[in-house]
């Protein structure tokens, strides 16, 4: 697949012999505007490979998950909407074993709605803008992958709080082989045993004990924001599902974009 840039001939803002010279200062204002957006985008962070129109819709039309893939992922149970930390341990429990990454994503209904950042100031960090951290939202729920890199194990768990800045945390490693895990699983993996809190706390602020309606303990802490400079277009997304179907690629990073894609469209959501 080839990607579309824009391209800039001086040609085309040359004015014309049979022109008028009142025109001159609008070509010329449009040639330091254009030349301005390019060089802003060749400056602020990495750059990114964006599809044209016509690559959008092939990429859109294109059977990127095939009956194989969807069988391999297929449900051993009826599957909650997983929308907090308990809906969410529901959920994987309901999910053939071991439970991967590609099968979280595979089994979410769309339109997904998630916000990408390649940003590595996290415990959980992107390791490139290809391979950025990405938020999917699933009502008070924040799911936090990225789909390369020693982070890709770690699914991160942050359960909005109403009328707060905070969250509810628990992470799980994958892939899943217990039969069955609990809440107390994901939150205690997040324990340090030197300070009694998480490693969450450590960027985290204002951290604090509580217990959940299921008698587990969990912690929670206030909530950060992604720095609107380090933001991943939903059309980087769907770039690289196309380019693992144009290279019949189905390792786990491919497939975990190729669900996304398949999904029922992306939506971009912050929180």
């Amino acid at each position: 697949m080839k990607l579309m840039r824009p391209q800039f001939r001086w040609s085309h803002f040359t004015a014309r012999p049979n022109k008028r010279r009142k025109a001159r200062p609008l070509v010329a204002g449009l040639l330091v505007t254009a030349l301005s957006l390019v060089a802003f985008g060749q400056a602020c962070g990495p750059s990114f490979q964006i599809l044209d129109k016509a690559a959008r819709e092939s990429a859109s039309s294109t059977t990127l998950l095939s009956p194989e893939d969807r069988a391999a992922c297929a449900p051993r149970s009826s599957l909650p909407e997983p929308t907090d930390l308990t809906s969410f341990v529901e959920y994987l429990n309901a999910l053939p074993r071991p439970v991967k990454l590609s099968c979280i994503v595979m089994n979410l209904a769309g339109p997904i709605e998630l916000i990408a950042t390649h940003s590595q100031r996290s415990a959980q960090p992107a390791s490139s803008a290809r391979n950025p951290r990405l938020f999917i939202r699933r009502g008070d729920l924040l799911i936090g992958i990225v789909t390369s890199g020693a982070s890709a194990a770690l699914v991160e768990l942050g359960q909005l709080l109403p009328n707060t800045q905070q969250s509810l945390k628990a992470e799980f490693v994958l892939p899943i082989q217990s039969d069955l895990i609990s809440e107390a699983d994901g939150v205690e993996h997040t324990r340090l045993s030197a300070t009694g809190g998480t490693s969450c706390g450590t960027c985290h602020t204002n951290e604090t004990q509580v217990t959940l309606p299921s008698g587990a303990r969990a912690f929670r802490s206030d909530i950060l924001r992604l720095a609107a400079q380090e933001e991943v277009p939903l059309a980087q997304i769907q770039y690289e599902a196309e380019e693992c179907a144009r290279l019949n690629s189905r390792d786990e990073r491919c497939l975990v974009y190729r669900a996304l894609v398949s999904s029922g469209g992306l939506q971009r959501r912050e929180y």
